[in-house]
């Protein structure tokens, strides 16, 4: 870890000087590069007139990119994986964005048109649920300004923060049985409780809990720094703070609904075309798995669905975001059509 932060440092370092001279230069200077554009607005091309440190800068970028892509990259590839391991999902996933898309090219899509749709239907409820479940960042950090005490509500009660005080947001409340209930007979499946199953339907029913929670129509927010709740208004309405995938309030995650359209836009590309399984290499050849049966590919997928559950639930870790460490779990993409492990965990 000691040596990845020392080298990313280095980058870093590398980079902010590339840029510096860049905009020194007058190259290129009204580019879509954010790197340039935090250099050239901090003006700290002549240090007399700012007090902006280049650490400051090197801290913004960081987060740029961490937030901005280490995020999205994770929770794809977590999506991915559960896609897998529940084909009746992928195939509503499928169907939904075959709905939207209708077999036009990827350069004819248009975000009014394109995105809305998808987030009102079963793409946005598997990239619901996979930030429910594997919540890339564990705990958000707030804090009260110091000397300003701030007022709050909670289960009907009304209590005083002090000021200076630190919180700590936790996406433990995304697996609380109270505000993500079972389907009755449902509480447990496989052995796992409902609120840790990965199950995107529960996404499309449109029922709440008894909680109140108060719609400000956040599908009508402009792109700023949002206070509303993170989902559609076509689908299910979790409790105010209890999916905090892209924290809470006022200061919440400004990059918010670029993350989703990323997202919404990885589905489309991938599931227009392709489906995706579990590699069962392992456990079975392509010319032993090409010739078994369907009771025989599920038990050989079962070894491999089991594996993964283990590994998701036991050897993820968070380092800033929260990763498989030192174990993978192998997928592949098929074209549509040819899957062969249509099979749910």
């Amino acid at each position: 870890m000691v040596r990845a932060m020392s080298e990313w440092g280095n980058y870093m370092d590398e980079i902010f000087q590339l840029k510096k001279d860049q905009v020194s230069s007058g190259q290129d200077a009204h580019g879509m590069d954010l790197f340039r554009a935090l250099i050239r607005n901090s003006g700290i091309l002549d240090e007399n007139q700012t007090t902006i440190q280049k650490s400051d800068l090197l801290g913004n970028a960081f987060v740029l990119m961490l937030a901005g892509h280490e995020t999205t990259a994770n929770a794809l590839h977590y999506s991915l994986i559960f896609l897998a391991m529940h084909w009746s999902s992928q195939k509503k996933l499928q169907d939904d964005i075959d709905e939207v898309i209708q077999g036009r090219p990827i350069s004819e899509w248009q975000y009014e048109e394109t995105f809305k749709p998808l987030f009102n239907s079963m793409p946005a409820a598997v990239m619901n649920e996979t930030l429910r479940i594997m919540t890339p960042i564990n705990n958000i950090p707030k804090s009260t300004a110091p000397g300003r005490p701030q007022q709050f509500t909670m289960r009907g009660e009304q209590y005083t923060m002090p000021g200076g005080t630190q919180v700590s947001l936790s996406c433990a409340i995304h697996k609380n049985p109270r505000y993500w209930p079972a389907p009755a007979g449902q509480e447990i499946v496989n052995g796992i409780p409902d609120a840790q199953r990965f199950r995107p339907e529960r996404w499309l029913s449109k029922s709440q809990t008894t909680d109140s929670f108060t719609d400000i129509a956040y599908d009508d927010e402009e792109l700023r720094g949002p206070s509303g709740e993170d989902t559609s208004s076509k689908l299910f309405k979790p409790v105010k703070g209890s999916y905090i995938p892209f924290s809470d309030g006022f200061r919440s995650c400004i990059g918010r609904r670029f993350a989703q359209v990323e997202l919404l836009t990885a589905f489309a590309v991938i599931f227009t075309q392709y489906s995706v399984e579990l590699a069962v290499d392992e456990w079975a050849s392509e010319e032993e798995l090409e010739s078994m049966d369907e009771k025989e590919r599920e038990q050989v997928w079962r070894k491999a669905a089991d594996r993964a559950w283990y590994l998701l639930e036991k050897k993820t870790a968070s380092i800033i975001t929260l990763q498989l460490r030192g174990h993978t779990i192998p997928i592949r993409l098929v074209k549509k059509g040819e899957e062969r492990l249509k099979f749910d965990y």
